[in-house]
């Protein structure tokens, strides 16, 4: 199944992309996600480390929603 992309890879580079588009940092992202710093850290790691964890869809959503409002 190497070489698919699912669902949760696709939320987890949008949150990377977010991230350096909008320039924030892992507190920034994870006061405006109600989540700790390092949950924000487990989503931003590559699928296969150790730490790694799904970031769910409503999560990146709700960042996209307030990036948007924000501006």
């Amino acid at each position: 199944m190497s070489g698919l992309t699912t669902r949760s890879d696709i939320t987890n580079k949008t949150l990377i992309q977010l991230m350096d588009e909008h320039r924030l940092s892992l507190n920034q992202v994870a006061e405006m996600l109600h989540v700790s710093p390092k949950t924000v850290q487990h989503w931003r790691m590559k699928k296969d480390a150790t730490g790694y964890r799904r970031m769910p869809t409503s999560q990146i959503e709700l960042l996209q929603f307030k990036l948007t409002v924000a501006v």
